[in-house]
């Protein structure tokens, strides 16, 4: 064979090599394909048991809260409820999701600050309540007291909410207030009407002794004088107590009259402008009422003076087309963030305004300083409306 013929031969076998080589190399390409495809779509189906696992984990968790639950969405309808929430209104998940709004449930006088609220929460969700109270309205009409719990779900613009029964719990407050209330004005009746003129017939008698024995020149007669001051003394915390456990007066205007005094006496005492504005139509005849409100404006003013620094503070009342406002503002340094949701005494005033179905904030004032801002809801004006809420 000439070394041509071996030179053309040598030559096809490497082409023959290469195309073996090629082959293989396709081939491997295709099945390392086939590994992806499947390595992908199992991926998949691992990633989807992990999304049904944490849907049915947190669906779980909507179902077991304890409270009944919603989701709402931007217009206000409701896109999931937890079976506690179909105990509460009457209605089936059926019913409700994707086709009520929650609106539907709220009472007339709520409905407005609520959806005031619900846009404001859409904006900035730290700008609105994230508990307050209401009144719920079931299927069947009945009113029910909630304490609600609300919160934006990061991301979207639903809302998760919370509706806590409180029903029960309100008529055992209103019926311990009820009761206090009683005991409270009888004691206060009991000291006035009691020990007070007791007290003061014994200064009366002391003082008739002490002129016999000064006219027989006695000299045990200067004792009585040292009896005398005690006796005075006593009848002054009698007056302190009949004042502190029946502040105000029962008639219409007994809290005007009760915040002007606390006013002067503020004025006198720290040397603070202290105000008091009226509306001639914003008398509260609720003597129980008055006397809440009395005490919330009487912590206000000294937490104003305490811790705020102001110089200024002014106590108004006002009469709205549904309710009445009731507000106590400082010029002072303002509220400190840590006491944003609520020291001791801001729990104490708000519970004080939950006892007579009002809602109470405490937040920034216009021009700086603190205002609380209490709000008399339904009317009350009349006795019975508060006993019987």
């Amino acid at each position: 064979m000439s070394s041509k013929t071996l030179a053309v031969s040598a030559e096809s076998e490497s082409d023959g090599e290469k195309l073996h080589k090629s082959t293989l190399k396709r081939i491997g390409r295709f099945f390392a394909s086939i590994v992806r495809i499947f390595s992908f779509f199992e991926r998949e189906a691992e990633l989807q048991r992990m999304i049904d696992s944490l849907e049915k984990h947190h669906r779980t968790v909507f179902e077991t809260t304890g409270n009944a639950t919603i989701v709402i969405e931007e217009d206000t309808t409701i896109s999931l409820v937890n079976s506690d929430f179909e105990k509460l209104s009457g209605y089936s998940k059926k019913e409700i999701e994707g086709n009520m709004s929650w609106t539907v449930f709220i009472d007339k006088d709520d409905v407005g600050k609520m959806l005031y609220y619900h846009r404001l929460r859409r904006i900035d969700p730290h700008a609105a309540p994230r508990n307050y109270y209401f009144k719920f309205i079931d299927r069947y009409g009945n009113a029910k007291d909630i304490y609600m719990t609300i919160a934006m779900i990061p991301g979207t613009k639903k809302s998760i909410a919370s509706f806590k029964d409180i029903t029960e719990q309100r008529r055992l407050e209103v019926e311990a207030l009820e009761i206090a209330e009683r005991e409270r004005r009888a004691i206060g009746s009991d000291l006035h009407d009691g020990l007070g003129p007791h007290l003061v017939g014994i200064k009366y008698m002391l003082t008739i002794l002490k002129h016999k024995m000064d006219g027989r020149k006695i000299p045990e007669a200067k004792n009585i004088d040292e009896i005398l001051l005690y006796v005075d003394e006593a009848i002054q915390r009698t007056r302190h107590l009949v004042k502190n456990l029946c502040p105000v007066d029962i008639d219409p205007t007994g809290l005007e009259h009760a915040l002007r005094t606390l006013a002067e006496e503020t004025a006198r005492l720290f040397g603070v402008k202290c105000s008091v504005a009226f509306d001639a139509d914003a008398a509260v005849l609720n003597n129980t009422a008055s006397t809440q409100l009395y005490f919330i404006a009487r912590e206000a003013v000294n937490n104003a003076i305490k811790h705020s620094g102001a110089t200024e503070i002014g106590i108004s009342m006002r009469r709205t087309a549904n309710s009445l406002v009731f507000s106590v503002a400082d010029n002072g340094r303002g509220i400190e963030p840590s006491l944003q949701g609520g020291g001791a005494g801001i729990a104490i005033m708000k519970y004080r305004a939950r006892l007579i179905n009002a809602l109470l904030d405490v937040i920034p004032g216009e021009n700086g300083g603190t205002m609380v801002v209490c709000v008399l809801q339904g009317n009350p004006l009349r006795e019975e409306v508060f006993l019987h809420a």
